[in-house]
């Protein structure tokens, strides 16, 4: 039972120093399982309306715009699981997976300076989610007791960043001339808020009420240079500072503070004109966070950032005019505090 349609449209504007795009894409189908409670055939469908305009503006010499506005609205259900694992649900009390997003980004770039390209980029988004299910995954007649247990979590999550980039321009290298150079700054926070209510045989299972927040500030700066007519070098590096914070109606509180840092050193050299060799050492990072739950124990409840270190080296290649490429490598991977579940 699936239908689906979109539409593309756009063009220029005014002077034809702006053009525009919008498009829309629906979605609707009653999904795959049949609910002998209810008698439905929907019960895990979807329905989702997806829209995106975006606009490209060039404001004289030295400025350059590009907008983006999207609006997403799922309202999907959720009934997906039955203990036999067939295609038939038994639920009395299905499920739904919904959610309405709102977002917007806009990139600007600067080219007034001759020695180098400033570029902004902000986006903002905020979404309001619902996620529930029947957590029996049944009913009292097929049970052959009273067994009922529902979940319902409704979310509201809100993020910004906000990205400043400064690019060299050609003629304005490090070293003589020989070396190209990106810096920037990136911020990004994010509220989310969580209602979580759990029925068991019609009394309150849990009732949690939680905030969370997260700020995050990043520099970062990388160079690329030419050892040669054949090799090429760029190291990057990134610092990145996390502050967090947790709250819940259960007086449960978490505020953890991170600095992590990553990069990476990479040389590439061509041996002919067909045959190139590579080599990369990266570190990469993840965030630490907090487990919550009344049934952890007290020193399992925060965990460290993540780290994985990369050694890769290898060799890539082009032949007949491009029509046959190919990569051949070998890497190393070390995980440090690896966060698993």
């Amino acid at each position: 039972g699936l239908i689906s349609g979109g539409l593309a449209f756009g063009g220029s504007v005014g002077r034809n120093d702006a053009a525009y795009r919008v498009a829309v894409q629906g979605y609707q189908s009653d999904g795959f399982r049949d609910n002998v409670f209810s008698g439905r055939s929907n019960t895990n469908g979807r329905d989702e309306l997806t829209t995106r305009a975006k606009l490209t503006w060039t404001a004289g010499p030295d400025w350059d715009f590009r907008a983006t506005a999207m609006h997403v609205d799922l309202d999907n259900g959720y009934d997906a699981w039955a203990n036999d694992n067939g295609f038939v649900t038994r639920t009395d009390d299905p499920g739904r997976d919904s959610q309405r997003s709102n977002a917007g980004a806009l990139r600007a770039r600067w080219s007034g300076n001759p020695n180098f390209d400033l570029i902004s980029i902000t986006t903002i988004a905020d979404s309001d989610i619902e996620v529930s299910f029947d957590g029996d995954w049944g009913n009292d007649a097929f049970w052959g007791v009273p067994y009922d247990f529902t979940s319902a979590t409704a979310r509201t999550r809100e993020t910004w960043t906000q990205e400043l980039r400064w690019l060299s321009q050609p003629g304005a290298e490090l070293f003589s001339g020989t070396t190209s150079w990106v810096a920037g700054i990136y911020l990004l926070s994010l509220e989310e808020g969580n209602d979580v209510l759990e029925l068991y045989n019609g009394g309150v299972f849990r009732d949690l009420t939680s905030d969370y927040g997260a700020d995050s500030l990043a520099v970062f700066g990388q160079l690329d240079r030419d050892l040669g007519p054949r090799t090429a070098l760029s190291v990057g590096l990134r610092s990145e500072r996390r502050d967090a914070s947790y709250t819940d109606s259960d007086d449960v509180a978490f505020s953890p503070t991170e600095s992590m840092v990553g990069g990476h050193v990479s040389l590439t050299h061509d041996l002919n004109a067909e045959l190139a060799w590579f080599g990369s050492l990266v570190r990469g990072y993840k965030a630490g966070g907090f487990n919550i739950g009344p049934s952890i124990p007290v020193d399992r409840r925060e965990f460290d950032a993540e780290a994985l270190w990369s050694l890769e080296t290898g060799l890539k290649g082009r032949w007949r005019d491009g029509r046959l490429s190919g990569t051949l490598g070998v890497f190393n991977s070390s995980r440090r505090d690896q966060q698993v579940s």
